[in-house]
């Protein structure tokens, strides 16, 4: 047979067989039975479901009987949502294996799995998710070739004594298994001195035994812990993010005496208010603090002189919220800082110290509201992300081209609110933001754009809907590496006639503008022949125009909804 591609590297075992596939039964037939009042019916049911899974296991057999065949190729092998017992005779054959998941797998034998598995000496990466497993057999102690493990939502309770003799193992996850007992667990996972990734998440945990931790990562989300023992504290990624009850001020002092922890995630922990002691963490660099519900921060976060990257924004969805009004004037001493995240917050105006964050790159203020636009974000000339969307800003600094090093910029305004608080007039200066990959200028009551807009020849998406545009400049010819451009909702009533020549263009939306010249912007369009989609919808073009671009453009979608007749 000849040899599959480098595709079949990535072949996947599928064993969720369509009922339609089952030609011994009708399933209509049984769709219409109530099982729990008609034994006679439920046991023949019964017996579909077995036959059904028989026929399952049997496609998985063939499937793994074909991977066998081309074992030379085969990287990786999945079973999801399988019936199998057994690993089939030949398995062992796999040699070249080095990721297999076993995925809802519940009736697996695992003692017999890991002794194939065993025989495999590429197999690296292993996973047992889904299976509600309550035991781990002794024999996975020869699985000595494994460096990632995945047990992610079983029902185990103990680790085998045997476990750590996986010296290999670098990364486990026991994440989402309720019923494991911590003590035992790290017990055992402090004598494997090569393993340094631990996901916990989510299994109940109330106390850390006190034990040495050897790890660098350690995720303990969505437990019930208090104490963050001291010596956990030598760890250096560690996520407590959901634990409502964690003792803060425990938490900072220890990391503040053992001056190791990194990266600290206490997000969607129900925090209301931060310590004074948080000053002691000085060793931070990753804080986040998302989805709490504090009202302020302290000025001693200001002494965290290695922070680079803060979070105090609310995720979307999120049913905790945090409701900053200000920021401390200590915000200014964080000198390192390079992403500061506060978006969905009741922010009004920031501190004036705080353009001495010169090293900031990112910042979101995202759903705050702020009224104008503070004088002290035009000193952080290496921004290179600013997001000031839905912030009710009404006009822009004339010394914003000063943010010179800014590749992403949003200012969306608010469509449902007064259009004063709305940005009608773009500075000159604007066009010095010749960094600019995407902007968002969504929402307000621009009427022109200014002159040299093609300044900005590194744009690549530029959405400016539900605006008062009349028309572009000619500059916009410069814009030639502009992928999306979005118009919807204008008053656009002629593009310029460089508009034809935007090479890369390949997403443009023009519905709603019902002032727009269609025949003259039918006859710019067809030269653009590499666009991917044109949105039309909502506007005077007529059917047969439409039909002569889609004849002369037929790599181009064009949606043409509500098609408006003069």
């Amino acid at each position: 047979m000849k040899k599959l591609t480098i595709l079949f590297a990535f072949f996947t075992l599928f064993t969720q067989i369509a009922l339609a596939q089952i030609p011994s039964k009708n399933d209509k037939e049984y769709s219409k039975i109530d099982f729990y009042f008609d034994s006679l019916y439920a046991y023949q049911f019964k017996e579909y479901i077995e036959e059904k899974n028989e026929i399952e296991v049997e496609g998985v057999y063939n499937r793994i009987d074909q991977a066998v065949q081309n074992s030379e190729t085969v990287k990786m092998i999945e079973i999801s949502n399988s019936s199998i017992k057994k690993l089939p005779r030949g398995f062992e054959k796999l040699t070249k294996v080095e990721s297999i998941v076993f995925r809802n797998c519940k009736s697996l034998d695992l003692k017999q799995a890991f002794k194939i598995l065993a025989k495999l000496p590429n197999l690296r990466n292993l996973e047992i998710t889904h299976c509600q497993k309550y035991q781990i057999p002794n024999n996975i102690s020869e699985l000595t070739q494994i460096e990632k493990l995945n047990l992610k939502a079983n029902r185990f309770v103990l680790l085998p004594e045997s476990f750590d003799k996986l010296i290999k193992l670098k990364d486990l996850n026991v994440s989402e298994n309720p019923y494991i007992n911590e003590n035992f667990l790290f017990e055992v996972l402090q004598r494997m001195p090569n393993l340094k990734i631990v996901n916990a998440s989510y299994c109940q945990i109330r106390t850390l035994p006190d034990v040495n931790y050897n790890l660098k990562e350690f995720n303990l989300s969505g437990n019930f812990l208090k104490i963050f023992p001291l010596k956990a504290t030598h760890i250096e990624n560690v996520n407590l993010s959901a634990n409502p009850y964690i003792d803060l001020e425990k938490l900072f002092t220890n990391i503040g005496a053992t001056k190791k922890i990194k990266n600290l995630d206490l997000s969607f922990a129900f925090l209301k208010t931060l310590p004074a002691s948080i000053a002691k963490a000085k060793s931070l660099e990753y804080l986040s603090l998302a989805g709490n519900r504090l009202t302020s921060l302290p000025d001693e976060i200001g002494e965290l002189e290695n922070l680079k990257f803060l979070d105090v924004s609310t995720p979307k969805m999120a049913t905790k919220s945090n409701a900053l009004n200000t920021l401390p004037s200590k915000i200014g001493d964080l000198s390192k800082l390079e992403t500061l995240l506060l978006s969905r917050n009741k922010i009004t105006k920031l501190p004036n110290d705080f353009g001495r964050l010169q090293n900031l790159r990112k910042l979101d203020l995202n759903l705050n509201v702020m009224g104008t636009f503070p004088s002290s974000i035009t000193k952080l000339t290496n921004l290179e992300y600013l997001d000031l969307g839905l912030t009710e800003i009404n006009k822009l600094p004339e010394n914003i081209g000063e943010l010179n090093n800014l590749e992403y910029l949003n200012l969306e305004g608010n469509f449902f609110i007064n259009y004063k608080n709305k940005i009608k007039i773009i500075p000159t200066s604007f066009t010095n933001l010749v960094k600019l990959k995407t902007l968002i200028l969504d929402d307000n009551v621009i009427e022109k754009l200014p002159v040299d807009f093609g300044n900005l020849t590194q744009l690549e998406v530029f959405n400016i809907k539900n605006n008062l545009l009349a028309t572009l400049p000619e500059s916009i010819n410069s814009l030639g590496m502009l992928k999306e451009l979005n118009l919807k909702v204008n008053e656009i009533v002629t593009l310029p006639n460089s508009f034809g020549k935007l090479s890369s263009l390949e997403k443009l939306n023009i519905a709603f503008n019902f002032n727009l010249d269609t025949k003259s912007t039918a006859s710019l369009l067809s030269n653009l022949t590499q666009l991917k989609l044109v949105d039309v919808s909502d506007s005077y073009f007529e059917e047969k125009t439409i039909l002569k671009l889609r004849d002369k453009m037929p790599n181009t979608t064009f949606k043409a909804v509500n098609i408006v007749k003069r």
